[in-house]
C-alpha cells in the first residue's frame, strides 16, 4: 500500500509539474486562460465532433522535472522531525504515515476533505498537526498498510480544530473577491 516508503529507495521518475508559470488554468472546467476566481460557469463548447474546429491554439505541454525519490524521502526525514518523541523514530513508519495523511487531501479516486486544500498548504498543516499531536495520539498512524483507527481519529480531530480558522480565512478571500468584482 506505501510503495514510497518501503520500496523505492532509489528509484528515480519523471514527473509533470502540475502547475506552469504564465499558464492560468480553471480547475473548474480545466480550461485555459483563466482561473477559477474568474470562471463565469460556462463549459467549453466543442467545434467539430472532436473540437478539431477550435481556435487552433496548441495547448502547451508541460515540462518536465527530474525527481530523486532518494532526495525525497530525505527532505521528508528532515521536514518531518519529531520533537521529544517517546521512543526512536522509525522513517520508514514516518513516511508511511506521510503518504497516509497526503489521501485526507484527495488524489484522482478519493475526494478531498472539505477544508483541506492543496493549493492552500494543506500538506504543510497535516505535517505540523502530525508533528504537534505525535505524543498525544501515542506513535504512528499506520502499521503497514493498516491504520490504527483510534489514532487516526485523534489525528482527524486535531485536523478538525483548524477548520473554524481555515473557513474564516477562505470567507474572507471571498468577500476580497467579490468587492474586487473577481467572481
Amino acid at each position: 500500500m506505501f510503495p514510497l516508503g518501503s520500496k523505492v529507495t532509489g528509484f528515480m521518475k519523471y514527473f509533470q509539474i502540475v502547475f506552469t508559470p504564465g499558464q492560468d488554468k480553471c480547475f473548474i472546467y480545466g480550461q485555459m486562460g483563466h482561473i477559477a476566481a474568474n470562471c463565469e460557469g460556462k463549459a467549453k463548447r466543442k467545434e467539430g465532433e472532436f473540437d478539431e474546429k477550435a481556435d487552433g491554439k496548441a495547448v502547451a505541454r508541460k515540462p518536465y522535472q527530474f525527481l530523486n525519490i532518494w532526495t525525497l524521502r530525505e527532505y521528508l526525514e528532515y521536514e518531518m522531525r519529531i520533537p521529544n518523541p517517546p521512543f526512536e523514530i522509525d522513517l520508514e513508519r514516518v513516511v508511511d504515515d506521510f503518504i497516509f495523511i497526503c489521501f485526507f487531501v484527495g488524489n484522482d479516486f478519493l475526494p478531498h476533505m472539505p477544508t483541506l486544500e492543496i493549493r492552500e498548504d494543506a500538506i504543510n498543516l497535516l505535517m505540523v498537526v502530525y508533528k504537534k499531536e505525535f505524543r498525544s495520539f501515542g506513535g504512528y498512524l499506520t502499521d503497514g498498510s493498516k491504520p490504527n483507527l483510534s489514532r487516526v481519529e485523534h489525528f482527524i480531530q486535531a485536523v478538525g480544530s483548524y477548520e473554524d480558522k481555515i473557513f474564516n480565512k477562505t470567507a474572507q478571500l471571498h468577500q476580497v473577491c467579490l468587492s474586487l468584482g473577481s467572481i
